[in-house]
């Protein structure tokens, strides 16, 4: 079997889903909740997303997230993505 090269692929996200999505990780990171077991889901996901977009400012929150639990830079920061990159 050769190995070939594909020609880069270029995904599009669907972006209402995207925007739900991101929204409910928000909303999630609102709640009161202590500890959640989704955390580091939660981090994994948003953190994957600001990848894929090049926000390295989401990325670099996200994995503060992972680490630290504190909500409050991850909530502004998804936040701010959400008002400039998928406002519709």
């Amino acid at each position: 079997m050769d190995i070939r090269l594909l020609p880069d692929l270029a995904f599009e996200a669907d972006q209402r889903a995207l925007q739900e999505d991101l929204n409910h990780a928000l909303e999630l990171l609102n709640k009161n909740d202590k500890e959640d077991a989704q955390s580091g889901y939660l981090a994994a996901f948003i953190s994957g997303v600001a990848r894929t977009a090049s926000d390295p400012t989401l990325e670099q929150a996200a994995e503060r997230y992972s680490t630290t639990q504190n909500r409050s830079d991850l909530r502004a920061a998804l936040t701010d993505f959400l008002a400039e990159k998928i406002a519709v």
